[in-house]
């Protein structure tokens, strides 16, 4: 049984290579072992790009239902869905849904994006000297959700190698007729239910990969805290606005 929030108290505790995962005691092994081995190769993977990697303890729970996920974590969640929900100077927890709740759980190359994804958070959190608890309004977090999640998308795509990919979205992003200020992203990533969410992903995403192609992925996460000073909340995420980081970082 783990003191961890968002655990289910009959779930089994297995530790692998450092990471605590808490898996139901229904969950076939298959599936466990899928999912711890997703998880391991995104901690290589992100341990490879940012040469960082996470010194506090790493739990992972994987909810073998959908209600299971909505009696613990007290809201509906998308059965696809993974999160960083809590945060703390000893620990982090990642959550993750059961490959057999929908097949997208069982996609490989889905997973371990995902889970690099969320890994970053952690990182961030840590490296930042953030606190974080699903449902706080970010009120400890010292780095914007559109830097916060932008850079762990760029990390999750790396991960993959899914150039293709980003390219296409950098390209739209380039392209955009219209561009929103900081913040505005921001409220739209922190809002799960927002229609703008997907749109503010692309946006921050683009955003965030440019200022690594330029200054580096190892300088941007060095300096993320630099970054955040710099952009106030109505700035508007341009392609021009960004370019100004050049005063600080060159």
């Amino acid at each position: 049984m783990s003191s961890l929030p968002y655990i289910p108290a009959e779930y089994v505790t297995t530790q692998s290579n450092g990471v605590f995962f808490h898996f139901s005691p229904h969950e076939a092994e298959s599936d466990q072992y899928f999912v711890i081995q997703a998880c391991q190769t995104a901690l290589h993977a992100v341990r490879r790009i940012l040469d960082c990697q996470p010194q506090r303890c790493v739990h992972v729970c994987c909810f073998y239902s959908t209600d299971d996920a909505q009696q613990a974590m007290k809201r509906r969640l998308s059965p696809t869905m993974a999160l960083a929900p809590y945060s703390t100077s000893e620990s982090g927890l990642i959550i993750v849904h059961s490959p057999g709740i929908d097949p997208l759980n069982a996609d490989v190359d889905r997973m371990r994006r995902l889970f690099a994804h969320e890994v970053v958070h952690l990182l961030v959190a840590e490296t930042t000297g953030s606190t974080k608890v699903l449902g706080d309004g970010n009120a400890n977090m010292h780095v914007s959700a559109w830097l916060n999640e932008g850079l762990a998308e760029v990390v999750s795509f790396r991960s993959i190698d899914a150039d293709v990919r980003l390219g296409a979205i950098i390209r739209g992003y380039l392209h955009a007729k219209t561009y929103y200020p900081f913040g505005v992203l921001s409220q739209w990533l922190d809002d799960l239910n927002s229609d703008s969410r997907s749109l503010a992903f692309a946006h921050v995403l683009a955003a965030v990969e440019l200022l690594c192609q330029r200054y580096g992925i190892h300088a941007v996460f060095d300096h993320i805290q630099r970054i955040e000073a710099f952009f106030d909340p109505s700035d508007v995420c341009s392609p021009s606005r960004l370019a100004d980081l050049a005063t600080i970082l060159n």
